[in-house]
């Protein structure tokens, strides 16, 4: 008999069913007639599915991840600590059992290797990772295209990324040439390409420059936030 059934929500007319007996964890995904497709290993915990049709699945006995697709095929070994939902471009984040970071393809292919000691997603063809303790930005074939020379870096947006070098913010392209000169203490940027503004600070205070680095309103507010 079975003790405990859960459902996931249905995605693309699957979904996974969770259920405990005899103290072992059984997943199966079904269709919307409630009609068995395939179930998951034993004692694995099945997330959800996402819309790429790929399903995130849990070891319970390692809490390492895998990806399966929704046909049941297995896609990688359990060897993540995370797979980061919400892909990007074409990428899963992921999150390596020594805590190191890289990008799955859709079909759990190891694009970018799980060598960065940190990293973000996909924008623009690029992401920002970390390796040792720098930042620079790396491509979808896994070339440098900015190096790591910066002490933090943000996401890419309308080919301008904020970056902290010496202790100060600036903005550069994806090329590298400086678009915003290193003298911000502060940058709070918007992920939004269609914006023309963003909060900046200077010492205890907070202004609002352009994308190219004018100044829009002074540096007189204690505090700016993001719309």
């Amino acid at each position: 008999m079975i003790r405990e059934i859960a459902f996931e929500q249905f995605n693309k007319g699957k979904a996974i069913i969770r259920d405990y007996k005899d103290e072992i964890y059984q997943c199966y995904c079904i269709n919307t007639k409630g009609e068995l497709l395939f179930k998951l290993p034993s004692n694995c915990y099945a997330h959800r599915i996402e819309d790429d049709n790929v399903i995130f699945v849990s070891d319970l006995k390692t809490n390492a991840e895998a990806l399966f697709d929704t046909n049941g095929n297995q896609l990688t070994h359990f060897r993540y600590r995370t797979i980061f939902g919400g892909v990007e471009e074409g990428f899963f984040e992921v999150q390596d059992l020594n805590n190191k970071r890289g990008h799955l393809s859709l079909t759990g292919i190891e694009y970018i290797p799980c060598v960065y000691y940190d990293g973000y997603y996909f924008s623009e063809g690029v992401a920002p990772m970390k390796l040792n303790d720098k930042w620079g930005v790396i491509n979808h074939k896994n070339e440098t295209v900015i190096p790591f020379m910066y002490e933090e870096i943000s996401i890419c947006s309308n080919n301008r990324i904020p970056v902290k070098l010496n202790n100060k913010w600036g903005v550069i392209d994806k090329f590298n040439n400086i678009i915003i000169d290193f003298k911000f203490d502060d940058i709070e940027f918007y992920l939004n390409r269609d914006c023309g503004s963003f909060p900046v600070k200077t010492g205890n205070n907070w202004g609002i420059t352009d994308i190219y680095g004018n100044i829009l309103f002074d540096f007189v507010y204690d505090e700016c936030d993001s719309l």
